[in-house]
């Protein structure tokens, strides 16, 4: 038997007001209670240290990885700089320009209005675009299905075993906000705020460069060879990555410093099979005691294959006028897993991260969620391995 969701409703402007206040209801308290968890895994995490004492020291263990990176660019941009308080040898290291600019630019601004450093703000930028990104995925998501299916996707999100990321000084939460911002903004076919929001996503991570096919896919569904004047809001969408390019070229001489930076972090473009394939050969060769990382990819990896595919075939498959989201899912994983690492026992490195930002896949298992079954045990399941990961991250381990 096929469970095909309900045709879309001509949607007024009193009920779309009423959906945005409960959407912005739903996030807050999915907001709250994330953050709550978090400051109690925090302090759970460093009882034991002597030094930890303060909400100073608190924020400070969320000062891992790639946030070091970003912060060193909100502070000096790209270009080769003197150091101004980090190594001048580090400065000029070209894999700063894998980092994408609008996030960092975004704790430059807001820095000097918050108390507490450049930490402060790098966090303050991610914890606010995430309450925005938890309003707009229960809105899109309640305008494609309902409201219940709605509040469990962004559960289900923030449950997920590295949703951490989405509150630490990473990109994450504001990419996902603009992505998925830009995609409702289609489906509603508000076609100029569509591109402005691809155009901004596209100077927070290249792979937004996808939104060109959403749009024009969603554009020609609708309007066939009719095409108007709005059509070329999709000229937008690049804009942003267009702008980096550019200052790349007067700072670093080199436009297209951003994709051979890639080689600095060891990672090369494949056909997106290469990364699954050495990852299931390390998974056979290395004990899981030695290889939680690898593992927890893999089975990121096939998470998303299977909850994607189920939404294009399937008795949970979506009405062919809803295809527009796995579609968009399945081309953003495919454009991670085009670019593995060449590390022997880790090829996958990151997906686990980026499949927070495969936001159609939490759409479907919203959907099963429905079961009882599934939803006391993505409850559980995700939450325990979360909190484990967690600590390990706030440890300076290497999680995604």
């Amino acid at each position: 038997m096929t469970v095909t969701a309900p045709a879309p409703a001509v949607i007024t402007a009193a009920p779309v007001a009423h959906a945005w206040r409960r959407a912005l209801a739903a996030a807050g308290l999915v907001w709250l209670a994330g953050h709550v968890g978090y400051l109690a895994v925090t302090m759970v995490s460093r009882m034991a240290d002597p030094g930890w004492i303060g909400l100073r020291s608190a924020l400070g263990t969320w000062q891992q990885s790639d946030t070091h990176w970003y912060l060193i660019i909100a502070a000096e941009g790209y270009g080769p700089g003197d150091g101004n308080g980090w190594s001048v040898a580090e400065r000029g290291d070209e894999r700063v320009t894998a980092f994408f600019p609008l996030y960092p630019m975004l704790i430059r601004v807001a820095d000097p209005v918050l108390p507490g450093g450049a930490l402060v703000a790098a966090l303050a930028v991610s914890n606010a675009a995430l309450f925005g990104a938890l309003a707009v995925l229960h809105r899109l998501v309640e305008h494609e299905f309902d409201e219940p299916t709605a509040r469990r996707a962004i559960w289900y999100l923030m449950l997920f075993p590295t949703a951490f990321f989405l509150v630490a000084g990473y990109p994450t939460s504001l990419f996902l906000l603009l992505v998925a911002g830009a995609v409702y903004a289609v489906r509603r076919e508000h076609w100029w705020t569509a591109g402005l929001l691809g155009g901004f996503a596209t100077a927070t991570r290249q792979s937004a460069l996808l939104l060109v096919a959403v749009f024009g896919y969603e554009y020609l569904r609708r309007h066939g060879r009719h095409v108007r004047w709005d059509a070329a809001a999709v000229l937008l969408v690049p804009t942003g990555l267009l702008a980096y390019m550019a200052h790349l070229a007067h700072v670093r001489g080199d436009p297209l410093a951003f994709l051979t930076a890639q080689n600095s972090w060891l990672r090369t473009a494949a056909p997106p099979w290469d990364g699954p394939y050495r990852a299931v050969l390390a998974f056979r060769r290395l004990p899981l005691v030695t290889n939680q990382n690898n593992t927890l990819e893999l089975l990121t990896v096939l998470l998303l294959v299977t909850l994607l595919g189920l939404s294009l075939a399937g008795p949970w498959r979506l009405r062919r006028d809803q295809w527009v989201l796995p579609l968009f899912g399945a081309a953003l994983l495919l454009f991670y897993l085009c670019y593995p690492t060449t590390k022997p026992f880790q090829p996958l490195m990151s997906i686990s991260r980026f499949a927070l930002e495969v936001f159609p896949a939490f759409a479907l298992l919203a959907r099963l969620g429905r079961s009882a079954a599934v939803d006391r045990t993505w409850t559980f399941l995700a939450l325990e391995v979360q909190a484990v990961l967690l600590v390990h991250f706030l440890h300076g381990g290497w999680v995604a």
